[in-house]
């Protein structure tokens, strides 16, 4: 579909923007050069929209790599990302609905857009759909933006879909009995599950999933008895919620068995790929999922290769461009590993792809912002016909609770012992460059997971 059509059918709210802040945007961007790429010294603005580890985390990226500071716009007060120094904060009411979020967009396409380069990133599926299914009247605001064409990215976020395209490319996956929620579609029995409990259930779609409201509704949940399925069954039926319900066979382990996969692909050429081992997983409801530690290095053992590839020839049969995330979770009963979904965004805790030696603002840069103002697009990472793409360049942790944490919770092994070691990194949030406020703030949320992690998962997890 052409912009000229986009516009014609994308609402948006007029999001005013006065005099005295129409200057201070104007200043922002003009101190916004990156000195290592070629774009003709046009400032470069990223607009990051959410308020959590992956806002600030790009925030940090791109100041300490690429000497040039994002706009955030924020709904809420969130100190571990508005006492930043790395970003400047923009306070928008209703980020998360689309008129509003599209609307603010506009209006700082109208201030700056003829004066710098735009890039928009946001946090979590939501936003990431939003910003796909929108971008061609994003780009003709002067935007740019890292997520694959809307079409594929609403199959490949659907699971079912996914799975099928993992059973045609013969990729693991849990066993799955799916549940269409959506009323027009005749409901099936909660009863013919045919797996034995406790089972996982969770949605289809995530976004769609964004909207539902229900008591005890989790990113992933753990069903115990037939009763509580059907429970959770019939309220869907009768929410807004039209995809189905995921209900899978219950892989044992606690958060250990968990791997995460990130790649970067263009035009269907995956340009690197890290694997990180999760030791340790946000157990609070809306986060779950959200791995707070996790552990990588250099090596390639042939499981490891076997994953990586399993990862590169998806995005290759898909011909997908941008940033994938893939869970992956290992099945000690049969010793494989089995595919559980892929986000067409980075993830929340992209950080650690840092620590792993990938630029990630670069990659943006090669790829997005640099080809807008008439550059080629550069390879960032790979060879020159990306046969192999490059893994992770150094050993990693990625941490997001105190070592106590990890001492008390975390599987022992070889990876939980450099998680400890002094070869680690800290936490990104214990930033000793950034402000003394956003350093308090970081110490409280560093330690505010001992408490989380004895509210919902208690002194000791069973295994």
């Amino acid at each position: 579909m052409g912009n000229s059509m986009q516009q014609d059918v994308v609402q948006f709210k007029d999001y005013p923007i006065d005099v005295s802040m129409q200057q201070e945007l104007i200043d922002f961007a003009m101190k916004n050069v990156d000195k290592r790429t070629n774009t003709d010294g046009k400032p470069i603005v990223p607009v990051i929209v959410g308020g959590d580890l992956f806002v600030y985390s790009m925030c940090r990226m791109f100041f300490e790599n690429a000497g040039i500071k994002p706009l955030v716009l924020i709904a809420e007060d969130v100190k571990i990302v508005t006492t930043t120094r790395f970003a400047k904060i923009m306070y928008v009411k209703g980020t998360d609905d689309e008129e509003t979020l599209l609307g603010a967009l506009k209006s700082i396409s109208d201030v700056i857009s003829d004066k710098a380069v735009l890039h928009v990133l946001g946090t979590g599926d939501w936003y990431a759909r939003t910003f796909s299914k929108n971008a061609d009247v994003l780009r003709s605001w002067g935007y740019t933006n890292p997520y694959c064409g809307y079409d594929l990215f609403d199959s490949i976020t659907q699971k079912g879909i996914f799975q099928n395209i993992c059973d045609e490319l013969g990729i693991e996956h849990p066993a799955t009995y799916s549940m269409p929620c959506d009323k027009s579609v005749e409901a099936v029995s909660p009863s013919a599950c045919p797996f034995n409990y406790p089972v996982i259930a969770k949605p289809s779609n995530s976004a769609a999933w964004h909207y539902v409201e229900f008591d005890g509704k989790a990113k992933i949940m753990t069903i115990d008895a037939p009763d509580e399925l059907a429970r959770i069954y019939g309220t869907l039926r009768d929410s807004c919620y039209d995809k189905d319900l995921l209900v899978q066979d219950m892989i044992p382990g606690f958060d250990e068995s968990l791997y995460s996969i990130t790649c970067f692909a263009w035009d269907g050429c995956v340009e690197f790929s890290v694997l990180g081992h999760v030791l340790l997983q946000d157990h609070a409801p809306s986060a779950i999922g959200n791995p707070v530690v996790i552990v990588g290095d250099t090596d390639m053992p042939s499981w490891k290769a076997r994953l990586l590839d399993d990862a590169k020839r998806f995005l290759e049969h898909i011909g997908y461009t941008g940033f994938a995330n893939f869970d992956v979770m290992h099945d000690s009963r049969d010793d494989t590993y089995k595919f559980l979904e892929v986000n067409a965004r980075l993830g929340r805790n992209s950080w650690y792809l840092n620590l792993a030696g990938i630029d990630l603002p670069k990659v943006i840069i090669d790829h997005w912002i640099a080809p807008s103002t008439g550059k080629g697009v550069v390879e960032t990472y790979g060879s020159e016909d990306v046969a192999q793409p490059q893994h992770a360049i150094r050993p990693f942790a990625f941490k997001m609770v105190p070592d106590s944490v990890i001492r008390r919770y975390a599987a022992d092994g070889d990876d939980k012992d450099y998680a400890l070691s002094n070869a680690a990194d800290e936490s990104p949030v214990l930033c000793k460059g950034d402000s003394v406020k956003h350093r308090f703030w970081g110490y409280v949320t560093n330690m505010n997971q001992i408490r989380k992690f004895k509210r919902f998962v208690g002194d000791k997890p069973k295994r």
